[in-house]
């Protein structure tokens, strides 16, 4: 429940971000940035919540991994380095999402597909990119 409760303020205060971006001067994506960050420190946790005693196997498991060609492969530490293997595309995005929230890149993202899109018809009030207006002659 207490992940949940996490996940939930986190998309509440990202929402509040967006909705309000008129009193942010930068809007960056400094919620998602925290959730991220969050989960990340819970594996790492040294207090006795959330199964310590799993996340302890598992840091042991990941550092044995590491010094894999050292020491001797149990199942546990091939089973682990193969998933993570296998996540290899996975965990490329992963870093890329968060490098491009770090950033505040991703605001850019949505104006230049807007003027890329030759269907795209604005709204009332809305802000028009240049290259939008030159394309369609409006």
């Amino acid at each position: 429940m207490m992940l949940l409760t996490i996940w939930m303020l986190s998309f509440m205060a990202q929402v509040i971000v967006c909705k309000l971006n008129f009193l942010f001067e930068h809007p960056h994506a400094f919620a998602t940035m925290g959730l991220f960050i969050i989960f990340g420190l819970i594996c790492f946790f040294p207090f006795h919540v959330f199964y310590m005693k799993s996340r302890k196997e598992l840091v042991r498991v990941l550092f044995h991994i590491f010094v894999s060609p050292f020491g001797v492969v149990k199942f546990k530490h091939f089973f682990l380095a193969d998933i993570i293997t296998s996540l290899g595309v996975t965990l490329k995005d992963f870093i890329s999402i968060f490098f491009l929230f770090s950033s505040g890149q991703w605001l850019d993202l949505a104006e230049n597909a807007k003027a890329l899109d030759k269907d795209y018809k604005p709204l009332p009030g809305e802000n028009i990119p240049e290259p939008y207006l030159k394309s369609k002659n409006l």
